[in-house]
């Protein structure tokens, strides 16, 4: 019956990634001492973690299976994982055609951002929307991913098993289900979006799903970092917790459902797109708002990678993935994670767990924006202050 699911292959090969430049002398020192002090992320290390949701206590999966694929020991001769499908991203500050994905080496992200001019968020949308209208007219029915640049790293996963993970959660969703499938997070990112009541409306679809793929809400709860969500002004989280809230920097599916979703995104009116930013206190047009807004009135379009089997989002999370022969497994479904996306609060995390699959990925990656930490995160800290010089 698993095994029913996880179908189709794709013969789209993609470019392999290219050697970078060597990073300086300081970065590379930095994260070598990093992932010195990150072993906590090495399987079977002991683990400090924040206490989770009441909702947790009562058994992480309910004796649920949690594996759904079966790995084909994908990672014989040091992690070379090989795509077979496209990846794209929009960077308009680099003007390099093919960007290499930091982490297992074997991808290579397509930017299709070069030459376009960065207009607010908008241009996250209004760029691909453009290069998937023209690639629909050639290769409507092709599944291709679009992520962020800076803060995605490759897990170790091949294209063929990207795609049967893929298809085993499409199918999960039922015969009339949705082909585009963004990543999903603990938070609900912008704020305005908890007045649109997006995430309990679709809590019934978001349990049918993980039962299909051998998960409950509960799997995730004890990599939730419940005393953060705690703290903002608004609970953010919602009740019951749950990983189950739409992340704009990651999506998969097919050309043309992409293009339609897209389109259909930027069609919105201002008060289903635009946020208010915390930095100017000017609104903005907010990608991720548009996204879950459409996504909670086409529910039959849109859908979310609930399992994680495709990405995870680190943002309010700790200790969700941990490195095994060089390559990252998810301690929620056991299985190597194929994209790891350290949005938010989780790009230190995120850094630590680069660093100990690809040190020069970690060196070259951008500083992070959010310096929070999670609490087993804090000893490393405070043994730099303790014993780095820095000049």
């Amino acid at each position: 019956q698993q095994s029913s699911m996880i179908c189709g292959r794709s013969t789209i090969v993609s470019t392999f990634r290219s050697t970078a430049p060597a990073c300086s002398v300081w970065a590379m020192r930095f994260f070598l001492q990093l992932a010195f002090a990150s072993a906590f992320l090495v399987h079977g290390a002991s683990i400090e973690q924040e206490p989770c949701a009441k909702a947790c206590t009562s058994g992480a999966r309910d004796s649920v299976p949690a594996i759904v694929t079966t790995e084909k020991n994908l990672l014989q001769s040091w992690k070379l994982a090989r795509s077979t499908i496209r990846l794209f991203t929009v960077e308009t500050r680099n003007n390099e055609s093919y960007i290499p994905v930091p982490g297992v080496t074997g991808w290579t992200f397509q930017n299709i951002g070069v030459g376009e001019q960065w207009e607010t968020w908008i241009s996250k949308v209004a760029v691909p929307t453009r290069f998937f209208e023209q690639e629909a007219k050639t290769n409507p029915d092709e599944i291709v991913v679009l992520a962020d640049t800076a803060d995605v790293l490759a897990g170790g996963c091949d294209g063929n098993d990207l795609l049967r993970r893929y298809h085993a959660t499409v199918a999960a969703y039922g015969p009339v289900g949705p082909k585009v499938i963004f990543g999903a997070q603990f938070r609900v990112w912008p704020p305005e979006a908890v007045d649109f009541n997006i995430y309990p409306n679709l809590a019934s679809r978001r349990d049918k799903v993980l039962a299909a793929l051998g998960l409950n809400r509960t799997a995730f709860l004890p990599y939730l970092r419940e005393r953060r969500c705690q703290k903002d002004k608004f609970d953010l989280c919602l009740r019951p917790r749950a990983y189950d809230k739409l992340n704009a920097g990651f999506v998969m599916g097919p050309i043309r459902e992409l293009h339609r979703v897209f389109k259909g995104a930027l069609a919105f009116p201002k008060n289903k797109t635009h946020t208010v930013s915390k930095v100017t206190g000017n609104t903005q047009w907010n990608d991720q708002f548009a996204f879950a807004v459409y996504m909670s009135e086409h529910p039959d379009q849109v859908g979310l990678d609930y399992a994680g089997f495709l990405s995870t989002q680190l943002v309010y999370s700790q200790n969700m993935v941990f490195v095994e022969n060089g390559a990252l497994k998810s301690r929620v479904h056991g299985n190597t994670q194929c994209f790891v996306h350290g949005n938010g609060n989780g790009c230190m995390e995120w850094q630590a767990t680069l660093s100990l699959i690809d040190n020069k990925g970690a060196a070259e990656s951008r500083p992070c924006h959010s310096r929070e930490v999670p609490k087993s995160l804090r000893r490393f800290l405070q043994w730099r202050k303790r014993n780095l010089r820095w000049h």
